[in-house]
């Protein structure tokens, strides 16, 4: 979570994107979102059984998330460029 307020601070206050944060982000961001789902279908974080719908939908349209979540990204840089 640190380095998602890193993206936000990088792309909005501070004002500096370095290639190399672009690709820790790039990488991130999946295994961050995979790695909680993995760990929510399995039980791994305890969650109460009125929610395991939710992460079982979560877990079936799993691509949402990162496909919404790159071009918000894409385009706080390019608002930030511009």
């Amino acid at each position: 979570m640190l380095g998602d307020l890193l993206e936000v601070l990088g792309a909005t206050e501070i004002g500096a994107l370095c290639p190399y944060c672009i690709a820790v982000w790039a990488a991130t961001i999946p295994l961050f979102w995979y790695t909680t789902l993995h760990n929510l279908q399995h039980e791994v974080i305890p969650l109460p059984a009125r929610w395991r719908p939710a992460t079982e939908l979560a877990v079936r349209y799993h691509w949402v998330v990162p496909v919404v979540w790159y071009p918000l990204i894409a385009l706080m840089i390019l608002k930030r460029v511009w």
